[in-house]
């Protein structure tokens, strides 16, 4: 899905360029995607609970790649995992100071 659209912006590049784009454009959906869900849980549910939204991040991320190594047409891959994980954290460390305690009055 994203070769395509890599080739039809730049023509001319080399089949080597298109193939570090695309890991490029996959591993950066891999970090936003994990830190988008972190952001999500710590802004409401998890609020003040900043390891269980970490620990909750990289169970999901666990389970997406676990699922895929079962399906001979994917691959499950250690390296996704430490991608999803690494923007849950990424988010998490961001905001620590503020989204350590609970919210007061809420």
């Amino acid at each position: 899905m994203i070769a395509p659209l890599i080739r039809r912006l730049a023509p001319n590049a080399s089949e080597d360029a298109i193939a570090h784009w695309h890991d490029l454009a996959r591993w950066s959906t891999h970090f936003v995607e994990y830190g988008m869900l972190a952001l999500i849980l710590i802004w409401r549910p998890l609020r003040g609970r900043p390891l269980l939204v970490l620990l909750l991040c990289l169970a999901v991320a666990l389970v997406d790649e676990g699922l895929q190594a079962l399906d001979p047409a994917r691959s499950g891959d250690f390296f996704d995992v430490s991608l999803d994980f690494g923007g849950a954290v990424a988010v998490v460390a961001l905001g620590l100071p503020s989204w350590a305690s609970p919210r007061r009055g809420a």
